[in-house]
């Protein structure tokens, strides 16, 4: 403390506490295309479409990459880095430029639907904690639907497909069938700071702008199809835009038992086990001890807390939104012994309301109706 010498507030640092638990970006998105003749391999951050141009050239016709970093841009995105692929190299052997990307969260190859590449890249962002849209096979229903399954087959639910392709002006003027991936990342990028990555990236607030109109308009039973099959269809409703109507990860089928089958949950599990596992490095080579375990659990309890008030996660209190435990209950002596910190962390994440259901009815006064009975009986 220091020496007291007249009346006054006197601030002391204690050095004991721990620096709260940040949440980690969830919107920086990686963009992989071809470019063409250009010998561009190494990932190259742009925050607008001059920065991009001036790299990669001017956006135009048929340029894939182009195109869906533009859209990104117009819908709300603000950060993307871009690898930019020669001609004839794969998009798969691009991915791994991103590793120096720290932030990459989402991750978009536009155009691409060829399995093998696909499966690639869910394992990537598997295990970059990111997450992955996924173009579909221009208006090919059944095409999607099967991609969208054999993707499913691996396990993850690190992604999700969109369809159709959305309509959009071309920098030439002429109308033009886009794949969606890059307007929808931008979306995300809208969703996440006006309402939070818990929030579902779909809706009245899901407007894709830049797009006149869905590729294919869909009717009730095909939009049932592609719900079923964990597609998210892209709707267009006049004098409203264009909107994306679901909110299903690849893992989110009918027939498929996940406990990630929307896409705001399984973000959010993404999000608070990226945040966490920064937020608490610097645990490494500390004394296995309670002291440290203490120090983790209120590090963990305040990150969690801040969540449940900005509604990111169900109950009516915190006990019934998450729990935190780190201690004897979770560490075994070996494990103390091997230098094993073991932290266990529940949430409730909020599901979206994807299917509002109204039961109307008639209601009766039946106060009124006893003085028509009575009134009858009356008369009789």
């Amino acid at each position: 403390m220091p020496e007291i010498d007249y009346p006054g507030v006197y601030v002391e640092e204690d050095r004991s506490g721990v620096a709260p638990i940040a949440g980690v970006e969830t919107s920086t998105t990686g963009f992989v295309g071809d470019v063409g003749s250009a010998e561009r391999c190494a990932a190259v951050q742009v925050r607008s479409v001059v920065e991009f141009e001036r790299t990669f050239g001017r956006v135009v016709s048929g340029f894939e990459l182009g195109a869906a970093v533009a859209q990104f841009f117009e819908n709300g995105g603000y950060d993307a880095w871009v690898v930019g692929l020669p001609n004839g190299v794969p998009l798969s052997d691009g991915l791994k430029r991103f590793d120096a990307v720290d932030t990459l969260s989402l991750l978009c190859l536009p155009g691409e639907t060829d399995v093998e590449v696909l499966w690639a890249a869910i394992e990537y962002v598997e295990r970059r904690r990111a997450f992955l849209l996924i173009d579909p096979p221009g208006t090919d229903i059944a095409g999607t639907i099967a991609l969208t399954a054999s993707l499913a087959l691996g396990g993850s639910a690190n992604g999700a497909v969109y369809f159709p392709s959305l309509l959009v002006d071309d920098p030439a003027g002429v109308l033009s069938a886009r794949p969606p991936s890059g307007a929808v990342a931008g979306m995300y990028a809208r969703v996440d700071r006006s309402r939070g990555v818990w929030k579902a990236p779909a809706g009245e607030e899901a407007v894709l702008h830049g797009a006149l109109a869905p590729a294919l308009d869909l009717s009730d039973d095909e939009m049932s199809r592609l719900t079923s099959a964990a597609v998210n269809a892209i709707r267009g409703f006049p004098a409203e835009g264009v909107k994306v109507w679901g909110a299903r990860t690849i893992q989110g089928a009918d027939q498929i038992d996940s406990i990630w089958k929307y896409v705001p949950v399984r973000r959010l599990a993404i999000f608070v086990e990226h945040s966490i596992d920064r937020g608490t490095q610097w645990a490494l080579f500390e004394p296995n001890d309670e002291s440290t375990w203490a120090k983790v659990r209120r590090q963990c309890v305040v990150f969690l807390e801040g969540l449940f008030r900005q509604g990111a996660l169900q109950g009516r209190t915190t006990d019934e939104a998450y729990f935190v435990r780190c201690g004897s209950d979770t560490m075994t002596q070996n494990d103390i012994d091997n230098g094993r910190l073991n932290l266990v962390i529940g949430i409730a994440p909020l599901k979206p309301a994807e299917f509002v259901i109204f039961r109307i009815g008639q209601w009766q006064d039946e106060s009124a109706s006893s003085a028509k009975r009575g009134e009858c009986r009356r008369r009789r």
